[in-house]
């Protein structure tokens, strides 16, 4: 079986190749990034399990005031949601520590252990990171949503910058905020076309879970049980899990562009392979 041919991440590339070349290597690499980030399903399972089911509340709680019922359920749903948040968090990291090696791997071939290894050291960074990105997102949307658009696009490669380039918390988001640097618009869009169309694909999995408030509205018992709003949700979480890695891979394809652009990295490489072998040629 001929052997797919390794990506060059570290590539001025426009909006098209970028999704071509992010495309690309999905193909090549989706399987082993599932089958590391599938350790982190056990969160969802809980996040499925805890989770209120809405519909049956309002069916039952008509009536109740918000803060009641907030009162009442409030705990669980914030467990859950937490349990998912988690889960985001962990399989960004993991897939963002997954292109990092693969930089560097031979003939593409990525070893899980360094990965892991990887995934480990940055993990709690990142987190703390990702608190102060939303923290700084909140903020300025607060202030007016304008700012908190601009910042949230700005400095959203905090994740790619800590792991790939080994910069402080507050040094991830300077440096993603340069990276950007004009050219915010042209992220801004591929960013919203990224999201609109993954948003899409993973609204399939949500579907079998609509059937849910017809199953409350109507009384049908089939879509109303406990089993039924289990499974469905355990779906829609699964199945958005599994393909969240698609957006985490599609941006991380504008970052090394980004980067390229800026540092002129793939031409640095490039005469650095010339200046190899003319050292080889010169030894025969």
């Amino acid at each position: 079986m001929k052997q797919s041919q390794k990506i060059n991440l570290f590539e001025t590339r426009d909006l098209g190749r970028n999704i071509e070349a992010a495309l690309a290597f999905a193909k090549q690499n989706y399987g082993a990034i599932c089958k590391g980030i599938s350790f982190f399903i056990p969160l969802l399972l809980i996040a499925a399990y805890i989770m209120p089911d809405t519909f049956e509340l309002q069916r039952r709680l008509s009536g109740v005031s918000p803060l009641e019922m907030l009162g009442a359920y409030g705990s669980d749903t914030l467990l859950a949601y937490l349990a998912v948040g988690l889960s985001s968090l962990f399989s960004m990291t993991y897939v963002i520590s997954y292109m990092t090696e693969y930089i560097d791997a031979v003939d593409g071939k990525v070893d899980s252990a360094a990965v892991w290894s990887r995934f480990s050291k940055v993990i709690f960074p990142v987190f703390v990171c990702q608190l102060v990105y939303m923290i700084c997102v909140s903020v300025g949307t607060m202030l007016c949503l304008i700012p908190g658009v601009f910042i949230a696009v700005s400095c959203m490669f905090y994740a790619y910058v800590y792991i790939n380039e080994g910069e402080t918390v507050i040094g991830s988001l300077k440096r993603s905020y340069y990276l950007v640097q004009g050219n915010w618009w042209s992220v801004f869009l591929y960013v919203l076309l990224v999201v609109i169309v993954v948003a899409i694909i993973s609204g399939i999995f949500s579907i079998p879970l609509l059937f849910a408030s017809i199953g409350a509205v109507f009384g049908l018992d089939a879509f109303a049980s406990d089993t039924y709003i289990f499974i469905t949700t355990l779906i829609a979480y699964v199945g958005d899990f599994f393909v969240a890695p698609l957006v985490t891979i599609t941006l991380g394809m504008l970052y090394y562009s980004l980067r390229d652009e800026k540092e002129g990295i793939n031409m640095d490489t490039k005469i650095d392979d010339i200046g190899i072998n003319q050292d080889n040629n010169t030894n025969y």
